[in-house]
């Protein structure tokens, strides 16, 4: 006779199968202008603008490495949702294969009683 103790078949699951690979996207982070730490006023109204137009750049660059981390973050975030998904298809699979071979053992344990 098959023991009861079947009933605490467990079944492995390689989860590392379906883990998210890590971010595969590369944000170029942006630097800030060496004009913007210098100490003391502008030279005059050119440097100023020179400055001032590295400093728009640098917004841009930064905005654009935001908008780049979020997009990662996002993409990350679905595969994460997915993995979870096959996570818990994975699990209902594991506890009808259990549920069905908890029947076999009871039919079987029957058929040997004599019933």
């Amino acid at each position: 006779m098959i023991s009861r103790c079947a009933k605490t078949l467990t079944v492995v699951f390689a989860i590392s199968a379906i883990t998210p690979a890590v971010a595969s996207t590369y944000c170029s982070e942006a630097s800030a202008p060496s004009c913007a730490s210098r100490y003391g006023p502008f030279d005059d109204e050119d440097d100023f603008e020179r400055c001032k137009r590295q400093m728009d750049s640098y917004k841009s660059e930064v905005e654009s490495y935001s908008e780049c981390q979020r997009s990662a973050a996002e993409d990350e975030q679905r595969k994460i949702q997915e993995a979870n998904r096959q996570i818990e298809e994975a699990a209902q699979e594991n506890t009808k294969a259990i549920s069905e071979f908890n029947e076999a053992v009871e039919t079987f344990n029957r058929r040997a009683r004599g019933y």
